[in-house]
């Protein structure tokens, strides 16, 4: 799944190799630093399970296969409205806030 997760990212941004580095190098317990853009491209990918957001702009996704990424949000509740308008799953995403 992190490779499908990987290639429908590194797609939607029009890469042709997943940017690095991958959630698959990285240790699990460590999560990986993206672009928003990327964030979003997860989003709209249909992977990503759980966000969370700090009042500070920090933003932390898991996809399904349990990959963890973290990205920093333009403004407070960006990713919240990225779930809501861009989101396959939208219904199924557990949302933190802080």
């Amino acid at each position: 799944m992190r490779a499908l997760a990987a290639a429908l990212l590194a797609l939607s941004l029009g890469c042709a190799a997943p940017p690095a580095p991958s959630a698959a190098d990285a240790p699990a317990a460590s999560p990986v630093a993206i672009s928003w853009e990327q964030a979003l491209a997860l989003i709209r990918s249909g992977e990503v399970r759980s966000v969370a957001q700090t009042h500070a702009l920090e933003v932390a996704l898991v996809t399904a296969d349990g990959a963890r990424y973290t990205a920093r949000e333009p403004g407070i509740d960006a990713v919240l409205h990225a779930v809501r308008e861009l989101a396959p799953n939208a219904g199924g995403i557990a949302i933190a806030t802080e």
